[in-house]
């Protein structure tokens, strides 16, 4: 029988949620103090008391969305690095990887980051807690790579730091590509990825 009590959302985590999906929906533009308030069921002083102001609540929601498109993602690589045993194993886990870092189908995601960054031009405060969380996903990746290394599955002379950094790099520049809209550059751009990556994890110069 399960007697877990169900989570209860905060007031704080609920105009940070609302504050989200209105930038999801229409960006910054769309976010509407007045319509928080009223779908959240709060008085402006609840804002003012968790987020100081409107623009407090929408740099919080910007590092959230930042934050969702990233740490995540890191934190799940290191649990399913824990859990492989074999070099044979390791490079499956690596094929699924790509596909899922690469797909087409982490193209909003990837928007999602590259709108939160772009919003932080011109306020120093985001750009450093965004700075912040991208340091915090970095470290994470760092872990598992590290972890790859000590089971012997990765090259022991590469630089973890590195390469985590590289391949988010390429993974969020990715967005550019999109932008094209060209399905067969997008293919082409994904099979030199992947040969690029194991080439730095294995020194394999082809995938397989």
């Amino acid at each position: 029988m399960n007697t877990r009590k169900p989570v209860v959302e905060t007031t704080k985590e609920a105009m940070l949620r609302v504050a989200i999906a209105a930038i999801d929906d229409g960006g910054e533009d769309g976010i509407r103090l007045d319509a928080i308030l009223q779908e959240v069921g709060v008085s402006p002083s609840s804002l003012y008391y968790h987020y100081g102001n409107l623009t407090g609540l929408v740099e919080a929601a910007q590092v959230e969305r930042f934050r969702r498109a990233n740490l995540n993602n890191a934190i799940e690589v290191r649990q399913r690095i824990e859990l492989v045993e074999s070099v044979d194993e390791f490079k499956k886990l690596v094929d699924l990887l790509i596909k899922n870092f690469l797909g087409s189908h982490r193209s909003i995601p990837r928007l999602q980051r590259a709108n939160a960054l772009g919003s932080a031009f011109g306020r120093p405060e985001l750009l450093q807690l965004l700075g912040e969380s991208q340091a915090e996903a970095l470290n994470i990746g760092v872990e598992a790579i590290e972890l790859a290394q000590q089971k012997g599955f990765v090259r022991e002379d590469l630089n973890a730091r590195a390469f985590v950094a590289w391949f988010d790099s390429q993974s969020f520049g990715r967005v550019l590509v999109e932008l094209t809209q060209d399905e067969k550059l997008g293919d082409n751009w994904n099979n030199l990825a992947t040969e690029a990556v194991y080439q730095l994890l294995f020194g394999d110069k082809l995938k397989g």
